[in-house]
């Protein structure tokens, strides 16, 4: 009986590692027909019984936050993870807050990297001194000129437009093929002027409505925008929203801004909607610029990475969130899910140190050598 016993471990930990490597929707019925919990397996992937009922669906999730546009945004990354979550197709795209940044930072008083005009001076004498080649310097600084562009920006007209002009191809795809896009808003843009009401959720909505509505005909752009919902909230929004794909109701899942709040007004909301009777299994958030996977019980509550760069940001620095290109990037989710209850679930992040370019590295490099060489 031993050798039997050990044997059972050893097939079921070869079971963990191959379903590791699975996304929910490559599982066979057979692979999930047995139930085991293993805690350091947890984190990815959560198997509850059998899956014999074939109303189990699929749900392929994106989810992009805190591009924080105005502010360091990283445009080339949020490009980059766009182009992936395109691959990848998304039915329900999940945008939980701080897309925009509005004027919530004094930019009068947070210390730029822009204020140096000598930056890029600095950086093509750099990369001279560490023998690249005129035309490759030549190449790199107009990517890097490109990309510095939009890193500040003042007009919060502007910033929302900028995110949308990144977004709107993915967000079309979702729309088109009978999928949702969900926009939450943030802590950042709302809080831009007291006294004043501005809401992130809806300006970014009417700006993707315009959008849609200019590239099809009026009748299936109306049809594609009922699917296009936003969740408005004077600090951060929050709420549970119905999860559709194709007229097919897949359950409820918990979007907000801040999941980790107690005391925000979109959070009560829902926690009013589930004390009534809506059960949700599944919160997604962003705010903390770090992906996080956290099971309770029966939920799982997910945090988006951000996308505003952090090596260089002395805003970031000030208010202690980590540098590193790990902390950076957009998220892929898919859940097994009926009736509120997840099956299996396994997140994706798709990070800034796996997305880079050899103009990204270079850079971190080049960075590092003028940090040095001025704290000398």
């Amino acid at each position: 009986s031993e050798n039997i016993g050990n044997g059972t471990g050893h097939k079921e930990s070869l079971d963990i590692a191959v379903l590791k490597n699975k996304l929910p929707s490559e599982f066979k019925d057979e692979e999930l027909a047995n139930s085991f919990v293993n805690g350091n397996f947890l984190g990815s992937l959560i198997r509850y019984g059998d899956v014999e009922d074939l109303s189990w669906k699929t749900v392929k999730i994106g989810v992009i936050s805190d591009t924080h546009i105005g502010n360091f945004a990283d445009l080339d990354l949020l490009d980059k993870v766009v182009a992936r979550l395109k691959e990848l197709k998304p039915e329900i795209l999940i945008l939980p807050g701080d897309l925009i940044e509005g004027n919530y930072n004094n930019y009068k008083n947070v210390p730029r990297m822009t204020t140096d005009f000598n930056y890029h001076a600095k950086m093509e004498e750099e990369l001279r001194s560490m023998g690249v080649k005129e035309d490759k310097i030549k190449e790199f600084m107009d990517w890097l000129i490109r990309r510095d562009e939009k890193r500040v920006i003042q007009d919060i007209e502007e910033q929302a437009s900028v995110f949308a002009d990144h977004v709107e191809d993915l967000i079309y795809d979702v729309l088109n093929k009978g999928g949702s896009v969900i926009i939450v808003s943030g802590n950042h843009y709302n809080n831009t002027a007291p006294g004043w009401q501005f809401d992130e959720a809806k300006k970014i909505e009417s700006i993707l409505r315009a959008y849609i509505k200019g590239r099809t005909r009026e009748e299936r752009a109306e049809k594609l925008l009922k699917n296009l919902k936003s969740i408005p909230g004077s600090e951060s929004g929050g709420d549970i929203v119905p999860l559709n794909y194709n007229k097919t109701f897949l359950g409820g899942i918990k979007v907000a801004h801040d999941g980790g709040g107690n005391k925000i007004e979109g959070l009560i909301r829902a926690e009013e909607k589930e004390r009534l009777g809506e059960k949700t299994g599944l919160l997604v958030s962003g705010h903390y610029h770090q992906f996080k996977t956290v099971i309770t019980g029966n939920k799982i509550i997910i945090t988006a990475p951000a996308m505003q760069e952090s090596e260089t940001n002395p805003y970031l620095e000030r208010i202690g969130i980590p540098k590193s290109d790990l902390v950076e990037g957009g998220l892929y989710v898919e859940a097994r899910i009926n009736n509120n209850e997840i099956k299996a679930i396994k997140t994706v992040p798709l990070l800034k140190e796996w997305l880079s370019n050899e103009f990204d590295a270079l850079l971190r490099k080049v960075n590092e050598r003028i940090k040095t060489a001025n704290i000398k």
